[in-house]
């Protein structure tokens, strides 16, 4: 559908569609970002195949089919003709979505109604910083200070659900880190 369109830097896919047949997006060159809504129930091989500027696709839908292929989500090839993503891939945890992304290798942010788990300054990534801004509101509570996350960041960063900050958000977020720093 728009392959090879070099100029394309997003696209909106209406929730009305089901699939994305395979080659749709190939060797879209802009194509920054790209949310997959809900509906969606397959990404069909090389889909979004030489997108050299994807930094992110959310997928919606946990239960999304994804052709099995690193060159299904790719941004080139190395020497060795070995595809490669640089993004990252959003969607929520334990999905079909997360096996691919492990599958291959590439880096992968869980989500939740209140956006990437464990994104505590909001800048849609989980770095040190996060884990470092987590543990430094424990210590406030910790020690008898009031806390200062909003509803959101909490509904973010409270890894283990039991409705507080805890140094064991902190820990679980900086091995979220840990695990995407080593994929690249």
């Amino acid at each position: 559908m728009f392959i090879g369109c070099t100029s394309l830097e997003s696209a909106i896919i209406p929730d009305s569609l089901t699939r994305i047949r395979e080659l749709t997006f190939m060797d879209c060159t802009s194509l920054k970002s790209i949310t997959i809504p809900k509906s969606i129930t397959n990404i069909g091989n090389l889909a979004f195949s030489g997108c050299e500027s994807l930094e992110s696709i959310t997928i919606l839908n946990p239960d999304c089919e994804i052709y099995m292929s690193n060159e299904t989500i790719c941004n080139s090839s190395n020497e060795n003709a070995k595809a490669y993503y640089k993004g990252i891939i959003y969607s929520y945890a334990d999905s079909t979505v997360q096996a691919y992304a492990d599958k291959y290798n590439y880096k992968f942010l869980a989500i939740n109604d209140y956006g990437v788990i464990g994104d505590a300054n909001s800048d849609q990534k989980v770095t040190a910083v996060d884990a470092a801004f987590i543990f430094s509101e424990f210590k406030k509570i910790y020690h008898g200070g009031e806390g200062t996350f909003t509803a959101e960041q909490l509904g973010r960063c409270d890894l283990n659900g039991d409705g507080k900050i805890t140094a064991i958000d902190a820990s679980k977020v900086f091995s979220i880190y840990k695990k995407n720093y080593r994929r690249g």
